[in-house]
């Protein structure tokens, strides 16, 4: 973006991937990014007094085993990081697998909901999902026709958080209202 001046390639990846590929074939002239994770911790306490019907009524999530989707190829005592070794320390993310993994799972933990509760994604008040991307999100609540009000969102204000999004969501409203 603007403000980060101009955008630069990533150029020099060396090494296998770890499904084997050369990275060198995956990464080679990907765009490198500044800021896109966001640090976060979150712990949650969760009660069963609320009246019926309110509070938590269901949970869903899963993971795509199938690839490894985000990769930190070295580091820790046996390969510190010098300026030598930097280009081997990034945090790489394959993106097509990220967006099709959101894009499969994501509506088939909505449906999960749905037979647990036997609500719709309309009828959800609030939808809390991992904020992995800003677009993807917005995507997601498009496809199931999930008001922009219903779908809790952060990844504006503090990047991709990883496990800790929805906890952080969840506290938000909570100190919200």
């Amino acid at each position: 973006s603007a403000q980060f001046g101009a955008r630069s390639r990533y150029d020099r990846p060396s090494g296998l991937t770890p499904d084997g590929r050369p990275r060198v074939e995956v990464y080679k002239g990907a765009w490198l990014s500044a800021g896109v994770f966001g640090d976060g911790a979150a712990a949650m306490v969760l009660t069963n007094d609320a009246p019926a019907g309110t509070g938590l009524l269901g949970r869903a999530c899963e993971t795509w085993e199938d690839s490894p989707l985000v990769t930190y190829p070295a580091g820790g005592g046996l390969c510190p990081t010098t300026a030598e070794t930097a280009d081997d320390h990034l945090y790489l993310m394959d993106p097509k697998p990220v967006a099709e993994a959101f894009q499969r799972l994501m509506p088939r933990n909505v449906e999960l909901l749905r037979e647990k509760t036997g609500l719709s994604p309309a009828d959800f008040a609030r939808i809390y999902i991992h904020q992995a991307n800003g677009n993807l999100v917005r995507a997601f609540g498009e496809v199931l026709e999930i008001p922009s009000a219903h779908l809790a969102m952060n990844i504006d204000r503090y990047g991709n958080t990883s496990a800790a999004s929805t906890p952080l969501l969840l506290d938000e409203d909570r100190r919200n209202g």
